[in-house]
């Protein structure tokens, strides 16, 4: 439903509505269409300026010379929507926050940190993560279970392929994304032929196709040289595949609690490759011991995802060489429950979790998140902690948004005050908390504004706006008037 309503308002032009889509519901803006179109080209056909800059600002692609730049800038309506497609730039901060994950799998890959094999091309030397290979390759898994499990370094014969094409595939392992230009076509399909990704090499050959075929049919007004490959393409969803590794890493209870159970692959890891889920451990390069239960994970989904863990990783390091220890994989965590660490270790994994209900487990997993610096997580608990308010914890979640900056849950409790106003005034923890916020503002006038009460009216007064699309609340009136009222009581002017 959400993606129909995505390639609706892009059509019509609803900017609110995709705002809303790319904020709260963290849609993905890459998915295509049936008839293989993406919503910013809909957005540049049909002249929405402004739609086309939300996009492209958070992350849709329209690279020059490919199939879908092209299509766009072809498509566009207006000059001006032409001159945003071509000065663009696909990497910015609104970009890297909402696709924290596929720039961790990039910074994993392009960094080598932790890696445990190695690939020499005409003397360049590109590190890997067998764990991450074998996850995303049957063949590989195979291979790396048995004839290479021994070995940390290959050398690839090299007669139809160089150091930049093997890297680039290496690296779509990472990211599912892969950039084949015309002239090099067969180098990249000999190498997807290698390691068996036959979905992989139809859809090089489709899109080359396709590609010549819409190039050809604008008569030199377009010119595209290039493939693109996503996963959206091959309808995979990385994070799937990565669940293979979150399984392993997950011990039971907490497996069942955080993988839905369609998510479980353990039977059929690799499609029709029987493995044993301790077989597939062996991918694993650390244990956290957490009151006795034991998570075995890999660094690298760790390091590259978490300051906390890559400084800790470091230090275990650097302690087991100086002890002459033989390895540094073990390492006993005391600061956090299991139930706590499993959400903090499907995240990593998958980029979800289920975040408990109760509203003092969803704390304890914030104040892990942060101890282990992980703002994508706190995301995810801000929405948890909003689907549970009620008239009993409000005020306390207001506290919680305020020590561990979380403005939108702010927000979201205060739109609750405000509509449950007439049942709340009464509450000695809100005239408390009000008195407080007064008491905060240095040297405050009699009259000076108060922040909560600011936000309370705020939504009261928008959800009398004659296009407010909330719940109707023709008591808004009476609710501005009970907090008048309860601010008079306090004796508190603002």
């Amino acid at each position: 439903m959400d993606v129909t309503e995505l390639f609706r308002c892009c059509r019509t032009g609803d900017i609110e509505k995709l705002r809303y889509l790319i904020d709260v519901k963290d849609i993905e803006v890459n998915v295509r269409d049936n008839w293989d179109s993406t919503p910013l080209y809909y957005a540049c056909l049909c002249g929405h300026e402004d739609m086309v800059e939300l996009l492209l600002k958070n992350g849709s692609r329209c690279e020059a010379h490919t199939f879908d730049g092209e299509r766009c800038l072809y498509g566009a309506l207006t000059d001006d929507i032409r001159r945003i497609l071509r000065r663009y730039n696909a990497i910015n901060s609104d970009f890297m926050r909402r696709e924290s994950y596929d720039e961790f799998l990039r910074r994993s890959f392009e960094q080598g940190m932790f890696a445990d094999i190695y690939f020499v091309v005409h003397d360049e030397t590109i590190p890997a993560h067998r764990a991450i290979l074998a996850t995303r390759s049957a063949y590989l898994a195979e291979m790396l279970q048995t004839k290479w499990s021994e070995k940390m370094v290959f050398f690839p014969r090299t007669a139809e392929f160089n150091p930049g094409q093997f890297r680039n595939m290496l690296k779509y392992f990472y990211t599912g994304k892969l950039d084949v230009p015309f002239e090099e076509y067969e180098a990249y399909l000999y190498l997807a032929l290698q390691f068996e990704l036959w979905q992989l090499t139809k859809l090089i050959k489709s899109r080359l196709e396709k590609a010549k075929t819409y190039g050809a049919s604008k008569r030199g007004f377009v010119r595209v040289s290039m493939i693109s490959i996503d996963p959206a393409m091959e309808g995979k969803n990385l994070k799937e595949d990565f669940t293979k590794l979150a399984e392993v890493a997950l011990p039971e209870p907490f497996r069942s609690q955080q993988l839905p159970e369609e998510s479980m692959f353990i039977s059929q890891l690799l499609g029709d490759v029987d493995y044993e889920l301790d077989d597939f451990s062996s991918f694993s390069d650390v244990c956290f011991d957490v009151q006795g239960y034991e998570f075995y994970c890999n660094k690298v989904f760790f390091c590259h995802r978490s300051d906390y863990f890559k400084a800790l990783f470091e230090f275990s390091q650097t302690a087991a060489t100086n002890q002459d220890l033989e390895d540094d994989c073990r390492i006993t965590i005391h600061d956090v429950t299991p139930a706590v660490f499993a959400v903090v270790v499907a995240y990593l994994y998958i980029d979800d979790a289920e975040i408990p209900c109760d509203f003092d487990e969803i704390y304890d997993v914030i104040c892990a998140v942060e101890m282990y610096l992980l703002p994508g997580l706190k995301r995810h608990c801000t929405n948890a902690m909003i689907e549970i308010l009620d008239v009993s914890n409000v005020l306390e979640a207001v506290r919680v948004s305020r020590t561990f900056a979380m403005p939108r849950l702010e927000s979201e409790c205060c739109r609750f005050i405000a509509e449950y106003m007439d049942e709340m005034v009464n509450d000695p923890g809100l005239i408390e908390l009000i008195v407080e916020d007064a008491r905060s503002i240095k040297g405050r006038q009699e009259t000076d504004s108060i922040p909560l009460v600011d936000d309370i009216r705020s939504h009261l007064y928008n959800s009398l706006l004659p296009n407010y699309f909330g719940n109707q609340t023709s008591s808004s009136e009476y609710r501005l008037e009970v907090l008048e009222n309860l601010l008079k009581n306090i004796g508190l002017d603002c």
